[in-house]
């Protein structure tokens, strides 16, 4: 268990589903750690495959990932090995409806079960998140103690599906003795914790797109989704400070265009372009420091 310093970071408990022990990957040799970081974000999650491409077309070295919610879908599947080209395929076939359940259970919630399957067609329904050839991480939030949790390890696609796990809307998720609900919640652009696991240089990508601040709310229901709003961007905020790079591709546009994946695919890339000059100055100081 690790605690967050409450005067520096949003005073979250974070429990480690496995020893918090700072790692390096082989493959960095000398060089620094790089973390990834994949925020929430819904179906603006898309646009984080499109700022893979980017970093992957300029090489910029990726030994870590950690995703919430959405950002866990798309750093599952990265990092369990598939190519970005199947990865964009997948989203481009993809719609809402199929990844619940299509009808509600008799406590009213209905679940991933379609989601985690999905994941497991891709990656394989057995893999363990300690299998895959990147180290990845996802955040959860624990609905019984409100913590937020940090998943290393276990079945992957159940991991991904409690980070997905919509308060309100999905039921919540069994892993590991505890019940699980979205990330988001806690820990939306979870910078801290990849910090935590051993990156030493973080690219955090922001796909969190407020939908206050236009108007006055209408509705109770409106109301209410302003405020969680207001309470996820503080969050992101807070993490951002802590990025060494943060990327926020252009994603407003399509706050009435939901659908258009295309969209938020080539915003994702076009920002991750843009950042490439500034993490290939950040890796190359860190690598003369070093020597």
């Amino acid at each position: 268990m690790s605690i967050v310093d409450s005067a520096q970071q949003p005073p979250l408990v974070l429990n480690y589903l496995t020893p918090p022990v700072r790692q390096r990957n082989a493959e960095a040799g000398d060089r620094p750690c790089v973390g990834l970081v994949l925020g929430a974000g819904a179906y603006r999650g898309a646009a984080h495959v499109g700022v893979i491409r980017a970093l992957e077309r300029e090489g910029i070295p990726i030994d870590l990932i950690v995703g919430s919610s959405a950002g866990a879908l798309a750093g599952v599947m990265y990092s369990a090995g598939m190519s970005v080209d199947l990865m964009e395929a997948a989203l481009r076939k993809l719609k809402l409806q199929d990844l619940f359940t299509p009808s509600m259970g008799s406590d009213g919630f209905t679940d991933l079960g379609p989601a985690r399957r999905g994941i497991e067609s891709f990656i394989g329904a057995d893999r363990d998140i300690r299998s895959f050839p990147r180290r990845f991480a996802c955040i959860a939030a624990d609905a019984l103690t409100g913590e937020a949790v940090v998943i290393c390890r276990g079945h992957a696609a159940s991991a991904v599906e409690a980070s997905m796990a919509v308060p309100g809307l999905v039921r919540p998720v069994p892993f590991d003795g505890r019940h699980l609900v979205d990330g988001g919640v806690v820990q939306p652009m979870p910078v801290t914790v990849a910090r935590g696991l051993g990156a030493d240089l973080v690219i955090a990508v922001d796909v969190h797109v407020p939908r206050y601040g236009s108007r006055i709310a209408r509705s109770p229901a409106e109301s209410l989704s302003h405020c969680f709003d207001m309470a996820v961007q503080r969050l992101c905020d807070a993490e951002a400070r802590s990025a060494n790079v943060v990327i926020r591709p252009d994603l407003g546009q399509f706050k009435q265009d939901l659908g258009n994946v295309s969209g938020f695919l080539n915003a994702g890339e076009l920002a991750g372009r843009a950042a490439i000059p500034q993490i290939r100055n950040l890796l190359g100081h860190a690598q003369a420091l070093t020597h």
